[in-house]
């Protein structure tokens, strides 16, 4: 499989073709050396965001050009559809995420988090928790 910063480097050689430029004219216009571009371009030096910028304003490169850099085509090598996901878990739509006034609020609270993937900060009194499983050591260490 391609690598995205592949894709992109594809791209941009194609948007400099297409603009009749050379790797010495936009080495050029970046200030930078011919031999140093060529090295990202050939993907052997990474293409950091700081110069995928000034690529955009010299090439005049839009949004819609990188989406079309990377879109289909790595849709199609990833085989994905556009319901699929990859790495968290979502929640399904099926999923009644709607809070239940009678249920157990904090238990409610920490799933919807993790499963909106939020950040929380949880203060607890450990002295409530001693018939929850957690072990007497950690109780106790972090009163």
């Amino acid at each position: 499989m391609r690598k995205p910063s592949q894709m992109i480097l594809e791209g941009i050689l194609s948007m400099m073709q297409s603009k009749g430029m050379t790797t010495q004219s936009l080495a050029n216009a970046l200030r930078i050396s011919k031999k140093e571009l060529k090295r990202i371009l050939a993907g052997k030096s990474p293409l950091t965001v700081d110069l995928l910028s000034e690529l955009g304003v010299v090439l005049e490169l839009q949004d819609s050009d990188l989406q079309q850099f990377m879109g289909a085509s790595l849709s199609e090598e990833i085989n994905l559809e556009p319901q699929d996901t990859i790495g968290l878990h979502t929640v399904e739509e099926e999923e009644d995420w709607s809070p239940n006034p009678v249920g157990n609020h904090p238990m409610q609270l920490i799933k919807l988090g993790f499963a909106i993937g939020c950040d929380m900060f949880l203060v607890m009194v450990t002295e409530h928790l001693e018939h929850s499983g957690i072990p007497e050591q950690v109780l106790r260490q972090f009163q």
